[in-house]
């Protein structure tokens, strides 16, 4: 609802295509041939948009005032909240993703330890969300309810990755903000081994301090939190990618397809192949 007040201010935007991600998540392109998109606005989402165009944006109260020049092939970070003015150059060419601040803040709780952060960065040059968010809009000429467990897959990456990169804790300095520089190394590793010793060394504890401290902090053992973000990855890289399962198996950190079958099965009570199989039927039959 609060989404659609907000494009319905932008007079003439047009929504060229919509998909929910799962729950408190979407992604939209949006495009319009105004130079200028009048008005302030704020939002209660926090709104991540990429941008062909250059934008000007005008944030902050009228005695704070701050104005920044965002260049095409962008990403722009507008927080919840946060009141701003968009001017464009031309035609608006953009995608935008809506996140739910409680979505985030789940997903805080896991990097940071908090559920409180702030958005260090306003905006940046990040092909990999706009490759995602592209990728995700191709689910949109398939019905609701074909791809659900691959757009919930996609809203978290697109989660863990914004957080890490665009934000840090508000939260004083503490154990569980120390597990924050292990779980990015955990997101841009899971190809490798990762055993428990090595997450401990890489925090600078002891094994058995960092087990109790890294359960303190995401709910979850090293090793279960591992175990969960490698299928997670091979979940979204067997449906969206071609790559044999073995193939998978190794990008993921499994040791062999029958170690990521057996992973797989337990904790999603199918195979692989099965999983693969049932969502290629699906994507071909829009059901």
């Amino acid at each position: 609802m609060t989404s659609n007040r907000l494009l319905s201010q932008m007079t003439e935007v047009s929504i060229v295509q919509q998909l929910h991600l799962g729950s408190g998540a979407s992604v939209v392109r949006l495009q319009t041939s105004l130079a200028e998109l009048p008005g302030k606005h704020s939002h209660s989402f926090h709104h991540f948009l990429w941008t062909e165009s250059t934008l000007q944006l005008t944030r902050g109260t009228p005695e704070q005032k701050q104005i920044l020049t965002v260049p095409g092939q962008s990403l722009l970070v507008w927080p919840a909240q946060e009141q701003g003015q968009l001017d464009c150059e031309g035609s608006l060419h953009s995608l935008s993703l809506r996140i739910a601040p409680e979505r985030l803040e789940t997903v805080a709780r896991l990097v940071y330890g908090s559920e409180k952060v702030q958005w260090t960065r306003c905006w940046t040059s990040d092909p990999f969300v706009q490759a995602l968010l592209e990728r995700s809009l191709e689910l949109s000429n398939y019905s609701q309810g074909s791809y659900d467990s691959f757009s919930e897959s996609i809203a978290t990456t697109l989660s863990y990755h914004l957080l890490l990169n665009y934000a840090s804790p508000l939260a004083k300095e503490g154990p569980a903000r120390s597990m924050a520089p292990v779980i990015s190394y955990i997101e841009r590793s899971l190809d490798l081994s990762l055993s428990v010793p090595e997450l401990a060394k890489k925090a600078s504890m002891a094994t058995s301090r960092f087990s109790e401290l890294f359960r303190q902090s995401t709910g979850l053992s090293p090793h279960r939190y591992v175990l969960e973000r490698r299928l997670e990855k091979a979940r979204y890289l067997l449906e969206s990618s071609s790559r044999s399962i073995v193939e998978i198996s190794l990008a993921c950190g499994f040791s062999s397809q029958s170690h990521l079958s057996a992973a797989f099965r337990n904790s999603f009570d199918e195979t692989p192949y099965g999983y693969r199989r049932r969502r290629q039927a699906a994507f071909r039959g829009g059901f």
